[in-house]
Formats: C-alpha cells, sequence, structure tokens
C-alpha cells in the first residue's frame, strides 16, 4: 500500500482528470485520444496493483474516477463536473488533491472554511441587514488587496447561497467583478467566469419569482457594457447551457430591449465613443450584437447602430479600419477572409463605401492670404 500511496503522488495524472493546462504539461498522457490515455493508465495501475490486491483495487477506483473508467467503469456512478468536484473537496480534483498530502493551504490562499463562513452569515443575517453585510465584506476583500482570491472562492460555493442572498450577492459580483477590463490580466477569463456562475447562481438558487426581475437589475445596474451585452448574449436558449429554470422564467426579448435602450441612453445620447471606453475588441464586439439585435433575427437597431458609428468615424476616421478589420477572419480559420454576410446584418455596404471615400479623399485646402 505505500507503493500505491508514492505513486499517486509521484504520478498524479494516472488518476486526475486533466481539467487543467498544468495537467496537460506534467502528464505523460499526452494523446487527445481519451481510449489511448484508459490504455495508458490501466497498464501502469495493473503493474503497480495486482489482480490479487482487489480490494485495494477497489478502493483506488472508487477515490479516481479516472482509474475506474480505465478498468471499464462506467462514469455514470461517479459525480465528475470540475465544478461539484471542487465544491465537495474531492481528492480528485487537482486544486484539492495536494492538500490531502501536504495537510496544509497553498501561501496566500483563503481557507475553504473563510468563505463557507462568510456565506453562512450572509443567509443568517436579516433581509435588511443582507446587502449591507455583502457589500461591506466585498468591500473589505478589496480593500485587503485579496478581491481575486475572494472571488475565486466563492464562485466555487455559489451553490450555498440560499434564495434570499441571491440578489445582495449576484448584484456585488456583476457591480465588482464587472469592472476588471477584459483587456487585463485574466479580464477577458474573468468576465466570461462570473457570467456563467451569475447565471448558474440565479438559475440554481434564486426564487423562481424572482428569475427575472433580477436579471434585468443586473443587466440595468452592471458597471460594464460589454459585461451586460454577453450577459444577454448566454440568456439565450440557442448558446446552450443547462439553465433550465432561468430559460423558463425570463422574457428574453425583454432583456434585449432593456440592454439595447441602456446602451442608447449611454452610448448616443451620452455622446460616449465606445471604442475609447470599452477598448477596440469589446466595442466591435457590442456593436455586433446590439446592430443584429443578438440572436434574434430582427436587426432592428442597425440603422441606429449604423448612424452612430457613422458619426465617431467622421470625428475619427482610422475607426473605420477598425471596424473593417473586426469582420477579417485570420488565415488560419476554417473559412479566412472578409466575413460579407455577418458585416451586411449591421452595415451598409454602399453607406460605408461613401464614406470610406470621404475618408480616403484629401480635404480642402485654403491659402493662408
Amino acid at each position: 500500500m505505500p507503493d500505491v500511496y508514492r505513486d499517486i503522488w509521484h504520478e498524479r495524472w494516472f488518476y486526475l482528470p486533466r481539467w487543467s493546462n498544468e495537467a496537460y504539461y506534467e502528464s505523460d498522457l499526452g494523446s487527445k485520444d481519451e481510449e489511448e490515455n484508459r490504455q495508458k493508465t490501466r497498464e501502469h495501475v495493473g503493474k503497480l496493483i495486482s489482480e490479487e490486491d482487489k480490494r485495494i483495487l477497489s478502493l483506488v477506483r472508487q477515490l479516481f474516477f479516472v482509474v475506474d473508467a480505465a478498468f471499464g467503469g462506467l462514469m455514470f456512478g461517479h459525480d465528475t463536473h470540475e465544478s461539484t468536484c471542487r465544491a465537495r473537496k474531492r481528492l480528485t480534483h487537482p486544486d484539492c488533491f495536494p492538500r490531502y498530502f501536504l495537510y496544509r493551504l497553498p501561501v496566500g490562499e483563503l481557507s475553504d472554511m473563510e468563505i463557507e463562513k462568510l456565506i453562512q452569515s450572509w443567509n443568517h443575517s436579516s433581509k435588511t441587514e443582507k446587502e449591507n453585510q455583502v457589500n461591506a465584506d466585498f468591500s473589505r476583500f478589496q480593500q485587503l488587496d485579496q478581491f481575486d482570491a475572494f472571488l475565486d472562492k466563492l464562485l466555487i460555493f455559489t451553490t450555498l447561497i440560499e434564495p434570499d442572498t441571491v440578489r445582495p450577492v449576484a448584484r456585488s459580483l456583476a457591480q465588482r467583478a464587472s469592472r476588471k477590463g477584459r483587456r487585463e490580466p485574466r479580464g477577458r477569463e474573468r468576465y466570461d467566469e462570473v457570467k456563467f456562475r451569475i447565471l448558474g447562481l440565479i438559475d440554481n438558487c434564486a426564487d423562481p419569482t424572482e428569475i427575472r426581475p433580477l436579471l434585468e437589475e443586473t443587466i440595468k445596474e452592471s458597471v460594464s457594457i460589454p459585461f451586460v451585452v454577453s450577459l444577454v448574449l448566454s440568456c439565450h436558449k440557442e448558446r446552450g447551457g443547462e439553465y433550465f429554470r432561468l430559460f423558463d422564467s425570463i422574457d428574453i426579448g425583454s432583456l434585449r430591449d432593456i440592454c439595447s435602450q441602456r446602451l442608447y441612453a449611454e452610448l448616443v445620447e451620452a455622446d460616449v465613443d465606445v471604442f475609447e471606453s470599452c477598448g477596440e475588441d469589446d466595442a466591435n464586439f457590442v456593436l455586433y450584437q446590439w446592430g443584429i439585435n443578438w440572436l434574434s433575427g430582427e436587426p432592428k437597431h442597425r440603422s441606429v447602430v449604423q448612424e452612430y458609428v457613422m458619426k465617431l468615424v467622421d470625428a475619427q476616421p482610422e475607426y473605420l479600419g477598425r471596424l473593417l478589420s473586426s469582420f477579417v477572419s485570420s488565415i488560419h480559420s476554417d473559412e479566412p477572409g472578409f466575413r460579407l454576410d455577418e458585416f451586411h446584418k449591421v452595415y451598409d455596404s454602399k453607406v460605408i463605401a461613401e464614406k470610406l471615400e470621404q475618408v480616403r479623399r484629401p480635404g480642402p485646402k485654403f491659402s493662408k492670404g
């Protein structure tokens, strides 16, 4: 048995699922062919544990579903969802695995217990106190410069949040997490992670009568425009996701309208340059989704978006190049070149051609006299 213990520690990637980049770099299981990887695992573990040691092999198979699958077991008997394994502190999760051997936390990491106790304190606070308490705790971790570490842990344990606590937590998540720019380190990854966790939190934990108003609030109040545009996109069934209660409770047309009204007010009426406020990639993403009215097939905001963009181009002619380049696919993509069909969903080629000619045409020359 000591040999098995040492092998599990030193040859961990024969036992753990490859849920991280680290697994691919450190693992001897370099193949993308799962059957080939199962064969390697079966051979490795089989050399270590003889057929006579059935009890040891049975125990290892129960602890590590990767090993069980390699020996012909079915995944249905195991909880193989990454987020669930992590929240339940399963040995088979790569984040939890070393703690069962080292008996300590990685330096600088918040403990699971601290966050679990914090969530319980939110759940047990009165309805009038919840909002202030959640905001105070979020602010405290920001002031301690531990917000990212706090957020990482909070996103693991969202299933512990009770229905009455969902609203203040979802609002605080959307407000603070969406402030992290997508161009910052982990910015884009953080946006997506927080977005999906908010949707999962609302879908799994919110009272059914609160799902629709809570999402509408989030779209109205979140700081970041790209964040809410992306949030609305992910609320479409066509995008996938197992948000069954959410899909049944919302009016997706209403969410699109709320977001469109906000975009019009904060960009057009407020005369704000979306390229300056959001950055080039996010600006093009916002303009495209708004122009096609997300996945509705009814681009009713097309003319508004085009007029707004042409006004920006008049002030900053280089924006026209940024706009056009956003529809060019890399030569490494499946269909390299200019995506004309997508372009036409938002912009009129004739209008763009005229604007391009204006930009290229030299301006009038005036004499000094």
